[in-house]
């Protein structure tokens, strides 16, 4: 009985170690990436990974839907800073318009409207701003 037993467990050996080595060497196949299936799915999966990734590094520089209303505000803002940085006083910028007939294509002049005065600011590049104070 015991030599039967024997036997019986070194078949069991023969029929199942082949299946257990493949089984073995498939799974590492598959963890290594050697299979093109698992390479499909990691390449999807690095795809979606890097998708989100630049979403949410992209996603805070782009600028948010702005109505016209607020371009305004903008364009305000940043021509009172320039008549500022040169000593003219503009305590709140309340408005600011372009003026067409004035401009030129390298020189931009703008009507800007601050609560204590108002000024006709023509802006070179590299340059510092033509400043008038209109009465």
């Amino acid at each position: 009985m015991q030599a039967r037993e024997c036997a019986s467990g070194a078949n069991w050996l023969r029929r199942h170690v082949p299946l257990l080595a493949g089984a073995i060497v498939a799974a590492i196949r598959y963890y290594r990436g050697d299979n093109p299936r698992a390479r499909q799915r990691c390449a999807r999966k690095t795809e979606a990974t890097m998708r989100i990734f630049r979403l949410a590094v992209l996603l805070p520089f782009t600028p948010v839907f702005v109505s016209p209303a607020s371009a305004q505000a903008t364009a305000a803002d940043i021509v009172a800073a320039h008549i500022r940085s040169q000593g003219y006083p503009c305590d709140s910028a309340q408005a600011a318009k372009r003026d067409p007939r004035a401009s030129r294509p390298d020189e931009q002049v703008w009507l800007l409207t601050c609560t204590n005065a108002r000024y006709r600011v023509r802006l070179v590049p590299d340059m510092a701003a033509a400043v008038q104070q209109i009465h």
